[in-house]
């Protein structure tokens, strides 16, 4: 069975925990299941690379829009590695420089004229990019390398930053929660440790491996009224 969304994997601690929907039920299970999903990204983030979640996303580029924030309700960017950009469907993506906001020379409206050099910069959680297109340029994209952080999961989510390979070990880390909701703690912290083996031989399975970012389209990232 493939854990595909937090429901799977929360059926599978169930299953093998011996314990029903009533005695877990789904809010509390998903709390527990958050909890061990970003625990688990975080470690891997912070032991084998900084960028091992890294992605492509590509946003369309809007006339008179030059703020993009960099996290909606399913993404969340860590760093932002590089900016492509593209004016017309029909154009390659091109890659534009990274500048420094507090040596622009003029104010920032001017940089919106079709004759600015394309750039960006970072501020405040969100991508700045000038020039925007012009209102005939309805088919322009932002297209951005970018690091990865988790958020939480809904329950019928997909559970995209682990592979299918390492989504058991999400059930895993719901049984010390599971014991220590009913009191057993030698059993908990049985449970933790066998957890924190289980997690310390998937990094050292990672650490040797070299990320390669998938395409991924994020038509909706939010951003400032």
């Amino acid at each position: 069975m493939a854990f595909t969304t937090p429901q799977t994997v929360i059926n599978r601690a169930r299953r093998l925990w011996y314990v029903s929907a009533a005695q877990y039920p789904d809010a509390t299970a998903l709390e527990d299941f958050n909890i061990v999903y970003k625990l688990i990204c975080n470690t891997i983030i912070s032991e084998v690379d900084e960028d091992y979640f890294s992605d492509f996303v590509t946003v369309p580029f809007e006339s008179a829009r030059n703020e993009y924030q960099l996290y909606d309700d399913n993404v969340d960017i860590n760093k932002v590695q590089k900016v492509e950009v593209r004016y017309d469907s029909t154009e390659n993506f091109k890659e534009i420089k990274l500048g420094d906001k507090d040596w622009l020379a003029n104010s920032l409206e001017e940089y919106n004229d079709e004759g600015t050099t394309p750039f960006y910069f970072i501020f405040d959680n969100s991508v700045f990019v000038y020039p925007a297109p012009t209102a005939a340029q309805t088919s322009a994209e932002i297209r951005m390398n970018v690091s990865l952080t988790p958020t939480d999961l809904a329950i019928w989510d997909n559970i995209t930053f682990l592979e299918d390979a390492h989504r058991s070990l999400l059930a895993d880390g719901q049984l010390p929660y599971i014991y220590q909701s009913r009191g057993l703690l030698n059993e908990k912290n049985d449970a933790q440790a066998s957890f924190d083996t289980k997690l310390t031989d998937l990094i050292f399975t990672l650490s040797d491996r070299v990320s390669v970012p998938q395409e991924i389209t994020i038509p909706n990232l939010s951003y400032f009224d």
